[in-house]
């Protein structure tokens, strides 16, 4: 199975302490990023949070929102007063007041907004997981479900696409069997034409036409070529966390392609080399998004 890095997942239920919904985005990214984003009283299991989206996640920039509406018929909430704070808060504001004759005056919402007074929930960190964690693991399932859908369809995309490059590759090694042959025949054709009655040394003719002949011998290539596409089916077919493993492939891939491209005679066998550098890159586009 192969999973983009890309997806979306949500889910939502009550707790003791209010209604939570919990939404977890990804994003492709070459290593495992968590970023949260927790009311105050979540801070306290941040860590377990992190823990159990390692689980489901390997790769990739993760987004935890949570979405926090309190029950109002709970009145168990602890205050927490910052009496140093407010009180070098309120000074600074007089000084403000007097310097500029502002007369506006200093309210209790100004210290609630600044959080110099806050609320924080009494339950201690394994009450508060006992809660969430369902919430949270069934947000992860549903980002799972997602990743995996577009996991598939790239996959169906990349191995149709690894199939057209196999194709390619095939028809290459029937007509490379045949190159030796026929740029020998060639050679010695267009010399005979410009060398007309002119005698030739026929040993050292025959040794400088299978050097070139040598040059443009693709069968190393072709062969490198063969075993990178099988790894890149089975990798693809097997599937898990394969997306470095893919962008190494397509690079070796692309590179015997070019080289092919490079040194191949004949037009034809150089059309489909161009043709498996293209294809290799579109695929390689895609595994960019691959966990």
């Amino acid at each position: 199975m192969v999973f983009s890095m890309t997806g979306f997942g949500q889910a939502e239920g009550e707790t003791s302490f209010g209604n939570l919904r919990v939404e977890i985005r990804s994003l492709n990214h070459r290593f495992l990023e968590i970023n949260l984003k927790l009311p105050k009283w979540a801070t306290l299991i941040e860590g377990r949070i992190r823990e159990v989206v390692k689980e489901h996640v390997k790769r990739g920039k993760v987004d935890v929102v949570f979405y926090f509406e309190r029950n109002k018929r709970k009145a168990t909430l602890v205050p927490t007063v910052q009496w140093e704070l407010i009180e070098n808060f309120i000074n600074t504001l007089k000084e403000v007041k007097e310097r500029f004759a502002i007369k506006d005056d200093i309210a209790l919402s100004h210290l609630l907004q600044y959080g110099l007074i806050y609320f924080e929930e009494p339950e201690g960190e394994t009450d508060i997981w006992d809660e969430v964690e369902p919430i949270v693991r069934k947000a992860l399932l549903d980002l799972s479900e997602s990743r995996r859908k577009e996991g598939e369809n790239m996959q169906r995309d990349m191995l149709s696409r690894v199939h057209r490059m196999e194709e390619a590759l095939r028809e290459m090694e029937e007509e490379a069997s045949g190159v030796p042959y026929r740029l020998k025949e060639k050679i010695l054709k267009r010399i005979k034409e410009l060398t007309q009655g002119l005698e030739l040394d026929t040993g050292r003719l025959e040794l400088e036409v299978a050097l070139l002949v040598q040059r443009s011998d693709i069968t190393e290539e072709l062969t490198r070529l063969k075993g990178h596409l099988q790894s890149l089916r089975e990798k693809l077919q097997k599937g898990g966390i394969i997306g470095r493993a893919l962008d190494f492939l397509l690079q070796e891939v692309y590179r015997e392609a070019n080289t092919i491209a490079s040194k191949a005679p004949e037009l034809g066998i150089i059309q489909k080399a161009l043709l498996i550098k293209e294809e290799a890159e579109k695929v390689r586009e895609q595994a960019q998004n691959v966990e």
